[in-house]
């Protein structure tokens, strides 16, 4: 009876021993450096008579986006959000929208990212592209006599205005 139990801990151990084992593969840090640009499409629709201050914007990259130490691949999801809004009114001939871009999520990985917004597909060319002075990642669309309304798949090309890593 003591050998079974005896076989039976030490198989029970060998089994905790093996399963309780991490994974082994360590992700490698990827380095983004500031001027690096790449494109986007938006997946939620920015309308200023209707997208609200705070509303989270999501992309999705359009290439494989190469830095040191590895690669964010085409179709992760990089995260903005609304931080200014205003539309045409009798007082205001020309409608704002600000734009931050926050983070680029693969995998389980997360880069932090700073940069500002150099076009976007299918805006009026009279649109105006503002960046801020006090927030490096903080872009103002503006446009005269109209309401910006973009709609979701159109492409928007970002340039970092800062260095990034993933992790942290």
């Amino acid at each position: 009876m003591f050998r079974i139990i005896l076989a039976l801990s030490i198989l029970l151990t060998g089994f905790t021993l093996c399963f309780a084992q991490g994974d082994d593969t360590t992700q490698t840090q990827i380095n983004l450096k500031a001027g690096m640009e790449f494109s986007v499409k938006l997946e939620t629709p920015i309308d200023v008579t209707k997208t609200k201050v705070g509303s989270d914007l999501s992309f999705k990259l359009l290439a494989d986006l190469k830095g040191e130490g590895g690669t964010i691949p085409k179709g992760s999801v990089v995260s903005g959000r609304v931080v200014e809004i205003q539309k045409v009114s009798a007082k205001k001939n020309h409608s704002v929208v600000g734009i931050i871009i926050d983070f680029c999520k693969f995998g389980e990985e997360f880069v932090m990212l700073n940069g500002i917004i150099t076009s976007v597909e299918g805006m009026p060319e009279n649109v105006k592209y503002e960046n801020s002075d006090k927030n490096l990642s903080i872009t103002t669309l503006s446009l005269e006599g109209k309401n910006i309304m973009i709609e979701s798949g159109k492409s928007f090309n970002i340039k970092l205005t800062k260095n990034a890593k993933s992790g942290e």
